[in-house]
């Protein structure tokens, strides 16, 4: 039952469950739903696919999700309930012929919407997208273990992501973003080697990125928005993991630290000769105030020193002048 991209407006009818308890597929994506998803659609247990994404269903989601018995089935049965082709009775004038009909639909995998049709019946999705729904996530929907598909992203879900997400082996997308998840991501999710879409971002998630190839090789985006997550691909370093800054060579070629040698060096410097000075300057004029003698000897070696140079100055001068005079 494909009843997407339409205008049906008012609750969920709960009558889907009662009168189609054989439904495979129930995609109601892109209306005006609104209220709380009915327990009843727990009924469906042959289900494979339940997309329930952009409308207005609010409320909490419900526990009994593990009852989609065909979405808890890992063995892949999809050839006996899709063939591609169904042959149908159609009347026409009276006359009765057999014709064909495809099985198809669109259906949201990994960020973007495709056409499915023979291949629909090798998903099982769990599509609740672009919603008001509030609460937490079931931790019986981790008991889906077929399931490949799941999205939770664009509500106002909280509390933490369950921690046997990890049992969840055959999930290749998962999106949980723009919400209000907390806690740290449970190391369990580094199980899932068929992950190959995962967006975690704008949440209040905390603490260390679990380690495994498979997480560690997510764009940084998927991530962003956790204020106190940490870890690789992002960029921020966690607790007790900063490295301690290496020196980088300036322009000369030297590092920071030597830099900083020499800054210490020339502070020490500075200081020891005004150190220096004044215990030279006050050790020779307060010898020279306190005894006599030596300021009768400094001052008279200060006489002879002048008398020296004007002496010398004015011998030097007459001479060069008599050489002028000689050149004329």
């Amino acid at each position: 039952m494909d009843l997407g991209n339409n205008r049906f407006s008012e609750k969920i009818p709960a009558w889907i469950a009662e009168d189609l308890p054989q439904l495979i597929v129930l995609i109601l994506r892109s209306n005006k739903f609104s209220g709380s998803i009915p327990w009843d659609i727990c009924k469906l247990k042959y289900l494979r696919i339940l997309d329930l994404s952009l409308n207005d269903i609010s409320g909490t989601i419900p526990q009994c999700l593990n009852n989609f018995t065909a979405m808890a089935d890992k063995a892949d049965s999809s050839t006996d309930l899709f063939e591609g082709f169904y042959s149908v009775f159609k009347e026409h004038n009276n006359y009765r012929y057999i014709g064909d009909y495809v099985d198809s639909a669109m259906v949201a995998w990994k960020g973007r919407e495709y056409k499915f049709g023979k291949n629909l019946g090798l998903l099982k999705i769990i599509d609740l997208s672009s919603n008001n729904l509030i609460g937490k996530l079931p931790t019986e929907i981790t008991s889906l273990l077929g399931l490949v598909v799941l999205n939770v992203s664009k509500n106002n879900l909280i509390g933490e992501i369950p921690q046997t997400i990890g049992q969840l082996k055959q999930l290749e997308s998962f999106d949980m973003s723009r919400n209000r998840f907390s806690g740290e991501i449970p190391s369990s999710m580094s199980e899932l080697q068929f992950l190959s879409y995962l967006v975690l971002s704008y949440n209040n998630l905390s603490g260390k990125i679990p380690t495994s190839t498979q997480l560690q090789s997510f764009n940084a985006n998927d991530f962003i928005g956790n204020q106190t997550l940490c870890g690789p691909p992002l960029t921020q370093k966690c607790p007790g993991e900063e490295t301690p800054n290496q020196s980088l060579p300036t322009e000369n070629g030297s590092t920071e630290d030597d830099e900083d040698n020499r800054d210490e060096f020339k502070k020490w410097f500075y200081v020891g000769a005004g150190i220096g000075f004044a215990v030279g300057f006050w050790g020779i004029c307060s010898s020279l105030i306190l005894k006599r003698s030596w300021r009768h000897a400094y001052f008279l070696l200060l006489d002879n020193m002048k008398d020296w140079l004007y002496v010398t100055m004015a011998v030097n001068k007459a001479r060069f002048w008599r050489m002028f005079q000689r050149q004329e």
